[in-house]
C-alpha cells in the first residue's frame, strides 16, 4: 500500500510541477518479482522499456504472458499502470536503485502486494 500511496504522491506532484526533463530509459531489463502468501509466486521475465519524453511504454514478458504498461518517471521514481492478458489491471511504483529499479505492484481489487527488480540486460 505504501507503494501505491507513493505513486499518487508522484502524480499529485507532477500536476503542480512546472517543465521537466525527460529521462530516456529505453532498452531491455531482466525482470524478478515475488508475491507472498496465499501466492506465494516468485517469477523471472523480459521487461522492454520505450521512452517517449517523461512517459514510457512497457512491454513484460513472463512465460506466456506479455504484459502491457504505461509510465510517467520523474527524478527517479515511476509509477505505472498496467494490464495482463485476462484485462486485470494494477498500478505499479518503482524508484531508481543503482542502474536498475526496484518497487512493488499490486492488481486493482487484490489485497496483495508484489515486490518487482529490473535488471539493465547486458
Amino acid at each position: 500500500m505504501r507503494a501505491l500511496l507513493t505513486a499518487g504522491a508522484i502524480l499529485a506532484a507532477a500536476a503542480t510541477a512546472g517543465p521537466v526533463s525527460a529521462t530516456d530509459l529505453t532498452g531491455d531489463y531482466a525482470a524478478e518479482g515475488a508475491c507472498p502468501a496465499p501466492m506465494n509466486n516468485r517469477y523471472r521475465g523480459t521487461l522492454t522499456i520505450r521512452s517517449s519524453g517523461i512517459f514510457h511504454t512497457l512491454t513484460w514478458r513472463v512465460g506466456d504472458e506479455t504484459i502491457l504498461g504505461t509510465g510517467m518517471e520523474h527524478e527517479g521514481r515511476m509509477v505505472i499502470e498496467f494490464r495482463f492478458p485476462s484485462g486485470q489491471t494494477g498500478l505499479m511504483g518503482m524508484y531508481r536503485n543503482g542502474a536498475g529499479w526496484r518497487g512493488n505492484w499490486a492488481v486493482h481489487g487484490a489485497e496483495i502486494l508484489c515486490s518487482e527488480t529490473w535488471t539493465p540486460a547486458r
